[in-house]
């Protein structure tokens, strides 16, 4: 909102002015203007009565073909309806508003032209991407995506697939995000397809043989990976036992150490197992007492 000031306000009013066309004018609403109107005491009886036909200075002649609507209105304090009919009456066009000036840029804002995307730049410089892509028309500067044409020649387009976007896209002087782009347009699959067929051959036999996070350091991959194709592939994890009827079957028929030692299994495992199944532990038998010689 700009700053208003009451006596050029009161000014207008004088002049002329409708509450509401000053409401409009200096962005308040109308009961704002009759109170500032009323603090002064200026009410209708008590004002100037409002004159149809103003007084014409010859300073106020001379800026009719000048100045446009807006800069005579900031000027002699007139309103819009008032100059309208006096333009009519002299038969005098309205003077066409003057041109914004552009965004002013800086050398480095010109160097940086064409090294990017209009719509990056413009975020950058926080204009919009015509006034961007109008300043590079105006200079003669390729866009980013023509200059970047010029970078996938035969060779780099035999590159890709082969190595890693990130190192391609080093070599290139692009973006990794580029590279992708190019690559999954030109219908090529990644490097790193082949690299996790590879591994994946390779942990199939260490699964739930090791640990996840040892298989993961033995084979070069995250143990995220590890863990879900283990899972994928129904493996259990290393260290936890799975019980089949056949091996329930010999729980409470020995002792733990000797059901562990036939099933190849942790003694501790039979223990839980044969205490969550309820079956009762079989105490070793005592030997034979020793003959006294």
């Amino acid at each position: 909102m700009r700053e208003v000031n009451p006596a050029e306000i009161l000014t207008a009013y004088r002049n002329g002015w409708s509450l509401t066309e000053l409401a409009r004018r200096y962005q308040l609403t109308v009961a704002q203007v009759h109170e500032m109107v009323a603090r002064a005491k200026l009410t209708p009886a008590t004002a100037q009565p409002r004159r149809r036909r103003r007084e014409w200075t010859p300073a106020m002649l001379a800026d009719l073909p000048v100045l446009c609507n807006n800069a005579f209105e900031r000027k002699h304090h007139i309103s819009w309806r008032l100059l309208t009919a006096k333009r009519l009456e002299l038969g005098l066009p309205t003077p066409p508003a003057p041109k914004k000036q552009g965004p002013r840029f800086t050398d480095r804002m010109i160097e940086l032209l064409g090294q990017r995307t209009d719509k990056k730049l413009a975020r950058n410089f926080k204009l919009n991407p015509w006034q961007v892509a109008a300043k590079r028309h105006q200079l003669g500067i390729p866009s980013y995506r023509e200059t970047h044409k010029r970078i996938w020649t035969p060779e780099a387009l035999a590159q890709l697939g082969r190595v890693s976007d990130p190192r391609l896209a080093s070599q290139l002087g692009l973006s990794a995000s580029a590279v992708r782009i190019k690559r999954i347009a030109v219908g090529i699959p990644s490097s790193m397809g082949a690299r996790k067929a590879s591994w994946r051959s390779q942990i199939a036999g260490v699964l739930g043989k090791m640990k996840d996070a040892d298989a993961a350091i033995r084979l070069g991959v995250s143990i995220h990976s590890v863990r879900a194709l283990r899972t994928k592939l129904g493996i259990p994890q290393y260290g936890i036992t799975v019980w089949t009827p056949k091996m329930t079957s010999l729980l409470g028929t020995a002792t733990d150490k000797e059901v562990a030692r036939k099933l190849r299994v942790p003694a501790k495992a039979v223990k839980l197992k044969r205490i969550r199944m309820r079956i009762p532990s079989v105490r070793r038998r005592p030997g034979p007492p020793c003959s006294s010689v």
